[in-house]
């Protein structure tokens, strides 16, 4: 199965500035969604490649996105 979620998809709405904020914070509901009791922590630039920490496991996730759905 594939998905492609571009900026037609995605609305930039308020605390995101930017198509790469809001894919983030998409990002980041995902995995709160999936995994309700996980600590799950957005990281602000300079973030070193990683986007979300997820602080209970110790794991570590990067956002790609592209505004032109590519």
């Amino acid at each position: 199965m594939k998905y492609i979620f571009n900026s037609q998809f995605l609305k930039i709405l308020p605390p995101a500035t930017s198509f790469g904020d809001a894919w983030e914070l998409f990002c980041l509901d995902l995995l709160r969604a999936s995994d309700p009791t996980g600590d799950y922590v957005r990281l602000l630039p300079p973030d070193r490649g990683i986007d979300i920490l997820h602080q209970n496991a110790a794991g570590a996730f990067q956002c790609k996105s592209d505004e032109r759905g590519a």
